[in-house]
């Protein structure tokens, strides 16, 4: 038989991807006690300009290698592969097909991203789909108003119910790129290899 698994899902543009991806994903890992947190670096993410963004290709090598060595952390290129829109829906569903269904799946997101749902493409069927997992910092709560209005309140106690406390990592990806335009050291945003590839393929310049 199977073994049934708690399974991590962490997307983003990931550009590039920092140490505060990084903590995100390990905490959530620890408190869920996840045997895996798959990371998803957008192929074509709709909330963001494309011409702005590293290649995809860039962004996913970054990922791996910021991935590489560090237990229960994989990278998955399934947005990569799909041409489109990155929807979090679609990415869902792929995912559960390669690895089964039978699986626990819990979608990470930051607290300040609760109130973002409702808009997210085809919103109630992911958010009935899709388990969570909602980052929050210590006594601070997320505002579920407009995903119980739009949602429904199933929705909202879905989302309450994944409430995981993390400490804060204040890093951002704006940072480190501004960092890195400034010929600014970002030692401990990123991992030495990201920052030697970065250097290497001329990014942020």
């Amino acid at each position: 038989m199977l073994k049934r698994r708690r399974i991590g899902v962490l997307g983003g543009s990931f550009d590039p991807i920092h140490s505060g991806h990084l903590s995100v994903a390990q905490q959530i890992s620890d408190r869920l006690r996840l045997d895996e947190v798959i990371l998803v670096p957008a192929g074509d993410p709709p909330h963001k300009s494309r011409e702005r963004l590293a290649p995809a290709a860039d962004r996913l090598a970054m990922a791996r290698l910021a991935a590489h060595g560090l237990a229960r952390l994989s990278v998955s290129d399934v947005e990569m592969r799909r041409p489109g829109p990155s929807y979090s829906l679609d990415t869902m569903r792929e995912l559960k097909a390669e690895l089964g269904p039978e699986h626990d799946y819990f979608f990470i997101i930051g607290a300040d991203t609760v109130g973002e749902l409702p808009s997210w493409h085809r919103a109630a069927e992911f958010t009935a789909e899709t388990g969570f997992a909602v980052a929050v910092r210590p006594r601070f709560e997320p505002d579920f108003g407009r995903v119980e209005r739009e949602l429904g309140p199933a929705a909202a106690a879905k989302l309450r119910a994944g409430l995981v406390e993390i400490e804060p990592c204040d890093i951002s990806s704006t940072l480190v790129r501004a960092r890195i335009a400034a010929g600014e050291d970002v030692t401990g945003l990123v991992r030495r290899d990201v920052a030697e590839y970065i250097v290497r393929k001329g990014l942020y310049r």
